[in-house]
């Protein structure tokens, strides 16, 4: 199956690589879910999102707890029929007899497995005990191969095989460099 894999990295406590793995032929599919869930929200989805300075209500928290329901959603392998995925809102009632209720309400309904894949991994000490590499780049580089390569291994296999048909990866604007071709195992890629 060929997939498109887009990555992000942040420094908190450590050095965290998050990697997302999404089937090319439901990229437009799943950008528009999302699209759904952030407007819902109150936020534009061309709007920058992240967990920086997040206080936990607000537009931005909306948007990222419904951008995470959906991506869990997202990664399910099977959708039964019983227990659809499904990105809900919460809905405050008022009703005279008993008070306020809080309900919950759909935005979007999954209705079947779309294959995306997520991998996350911390580097506790944010490459400090790395020796031995030319510049910080090349560690950061070289964490990321770890992720990818394991991430691949635990995900995938002989009888699943990927092809990665594009990288995105925001750090080479942050180092001034593009990514290396990567080295990895070719057994779990077509």
């Amino acid at each position: 199956m060929d997939y498109e894999l887009y990555h992000d990295e942040s420094i908190e406590t450590g050095y965290w690589h998050g990697l997302l793995f999404i089937p090319a032929g439901y990229r437009n599919e799943i950008n528009s879910l999302l699209k759904s869930v952030r407007e819902d929200a109150g936020y534009n989805d061309r709007q920058a999102l992240n967990f920086k300075r997040l206080d936990g209500h607000g537009d931005k928290f909306k948007a990222l707890f419904s951008s995470l329901q959906l991506f869990i959603c997202l990664t399910r392998r099977v959708i039964k029929p019983d227990d659809p995925g499904a990105v809900r809102r919460r809905a405050p009632h008022y009703n005279k007899e008993i008070g306020l209720r809080v309900e919950y309400e759909e935005v979007v309904r999954i209705q079947k497995p779309y294959g995306v894949r997520f991998v996350l991994l911390k580097e506790r000490d944010a490459h400090r005990k790395m020796s031995s590499y030319p510049d910080h780049a090349s560690k950061i580089e070289t964490t990321f191969r770890f992720a990818l390569k394991g991430g691949c291994h635990f995900m995938f296999d002989e009888c699943c095989p990927i092809t990665l048909k594009k990288i995105y990866f925001d750090g080479h604007l942050h180092y001034g460099r593009v990514l290396p071709q990567l080295e990895v195992e070719r057994a779990f890629f077509r």
